[in-house]
Formats: structure tokens, C-alpha cells, sequence
């Protein structure tokens, strides 16, 4: 199971019967029968849900200086509609100072703009948990990321082969790739993709061994 995108590993997960699934993770080629064991509120993707809500709802320093400047400017724009009002005698200039001098835009388009940015991040699977890294995004000169998924897909792909003189690359590859059906080594994926790609036909083998640190060998 494909599980890079909640853990960031790139790498394909075999599951055995009786494995934890993660709820989120996408499955390869093979047919599951799963077992619901917890509650949806429970679940990995719930949680994500969670920290994003939490992320809109904590007030960064310039919405918190905007609610701060708010009530101040409010009682002040009206103390001036009023006088304007009283000076002029005619109510429609208490009204035309309010309408023009009103704090709603100052109040609600900075909360709105981060709200925005948190949630079109979320759709592109960026999670922004402190709303705060929101404003110092400008002052950044340096930027450390996780490559793997985020620089690169993390599919390793062959490249190129260095085969000994005299030999037939395509069945040097043969070989190799009908060994490697049996591999659980993360770079298995990527000779068998590359002789799949080629059209080479995998040969039937036996004596297959895996040990840890000495390799695989097939007969």
C-alpha cells in the first residue's frame, strides 16, 4: 500500500492478513478485504481535518493587531459621524461617515485571506498548522524540505545499465528483473518496471533467498 502521502515514505507497504491499514493510504495491485476497527473520528485523515480547523481558528499577530486597531477605530468613527451629524444638522452625513469609515473590511478581509490560504493549501496537501508562518513566508531566505515526495515522486527509476562486454543487456535484464519479482527491496520496483517497459519476458525461477546485507540470489 502506497502510504507516502501520511507518512512521507515513498515506498510500497506489504500488508499481511491481520496488518494495521491506515485510513488514507491507497492500495497497489491487490485485491483487500478490510475490517473497519475504528471510528471514522478516529481515523488518520480525521486528524489532519482537526489540525486544519485548529490552524484557521488561532489568530496570527497581524489579525490579533487588526482586532486591537478595531476597537479603537470603531468608537472613533462614530464619535465622528456624530459630530458630523450635529454640525451639519442633516442625518444622511451620520450615515455617509459610517458607510465610508466602517472597520468591517479591516475586520473580516484579514481573517478571510488566511482562512483562504490555509484551505487552498489543504487541497494541494500542505498542511499549515500555525497561521503565524502565514506572515513570516517574506522575511525566509532559507527553505529545508522533505525531498521525498515534495522535490522528487520518491519512484526510483533505472537509468542506465553498465553491462560486461559480450553480454546481452536485454537478458542481463531478463534475469535480473525475474529475480527481483521476489524482492522486497524498495529498488525491485524499478528493474521490473524497466524490463516491463522493454517488453522482456521474465523466466520462471526457484531457490530464491533474500538475506539482510548479503543480497538476492535465484537459481
Amino acid at each position: 500500500m502506497d502510504e507516502s502521502f501520511l507518512t512521507g515514505e515513498p515506498y510500497l507497504v506489504p500488508k499481511a492478513p491481520g496488518s494495521l491499514i491506515i485510513s488514507g493510504a491507497l492500495n497497489g495491485n491487490s485485491m483487500l478485504t478490510l475490517k473497519a476497527s475504528s471510528e471514522a473520528t478516529d481515523s488518520r485523515y480525521s486528524k489532519i481535518m482537526q489540525v486544519v480547523k485548529e490552524s484557521e481558528s488561532k489568530k496570527p499577530q497581524i489579525r490579533r493587531m487588526a482586532e486591537t486597531l478595531g476597537a479603537y477605530y470603531t468608537p472613533l468613527a462614530v464619535i465622528i459621524a456624530i459630530l458630523a451629524w450635529f454640525f451639519s444638522g442633516e442625518k444622511v452625513r451620520f450615515l455617509s461617515v459610517l458607510v465610508v469609515a466602517t472597520p468591517c473590511p479591516l475586520l473580516i478581509a484579514i481573517p478571510v485571506a488566511i482562512i483562504g490560504a490555509i484551505s487552498v493549501a489543504a487541497k494541494r496537501g500542505i498542511i499549515i498548522r500555525d497561521p503565524s508562518s502565514l506572515e513570516k513566508i517574506n522575511k525566509c531566505k532559507t527553505v529545508m524540505l522533505d525531498k521525498t515526495g515534495t522535490l522528487t515522486y520518491g519512484k526510483p527509476e533505472l537509468s542506465s545499465c553498465f553491462i560486461a562486454a559480450g553480454q546481452d543487456p536485454n537478458i542481463v535484464i531478463q534475469y535480473i528483473a525475474s529475480a527481483e519479482r521476489f524482492s522486497k527491496h524498495p529498488l525491485a520496483l524499478s528493474i521490473l518496471e524497466e524490463a516491463k517497459s522493454k517488453g522482456i519476458e521474465l523466466k520462471d525461477i526457484e531457490s530464491v533467498s533474500e538475506l539482510p546485507g548479503k543480497g538476492l540470489t535465484a537459481k
